[in-house]
């Protein structure tokens, strides 16, 4: 079963999330700040969907840390910006803006796990 670890500080958006990746078939684990996923990554999550919505430029350090820790594993930056204006770089491997719909959500998550 493919893991995905959810990093997310909004209790009913991480529920959310969980239940349609784990509808899906996917094995998720949930924290809620990126200084708890440090341990996680030791066990190798296969795709990190990140949403704390802490500033740009600190999302893209914590990216690209985990990146370098965990070179396999991929990352989904879920971002709550204003629909008017272009999602952030941060480093992420793939993007999506809240709200989303459940499939799309489940769709992009799939595309980023290793064949």
């Amino acid at each position: 079963m493919a893991a995905v670890l959810l990093i997310e500080n909004e209790a009913p958006i991480v529920r959310l999330m969980a239940w349609y990746l784990i509808d899906a078939g996917f094995e998720v684990s949930q924290i809620a700040t990126p200084d708890d996923a440090r341990g996680y990554l030791q066990i190798h999550a296969a795709v990190i969907v990140f949403n704390t919505g802490i500033p740009t430029a600190e999302r893209r350090e914590w990216i690209r840390a985990w990146h370098a820790q965990s070179p396999d594993s991929r990352v989904l930056d879920v971002s709550e910006t204003d629909a008017m204006h272009q999602l952030p770089d941060v480093g992420a491997d793939a993007s999506i803006r809240l709200p989303f719909m459940a499939e799309t959500f489940v769709d992009m998550v799939s595309e980023l796990m290793p064949a």
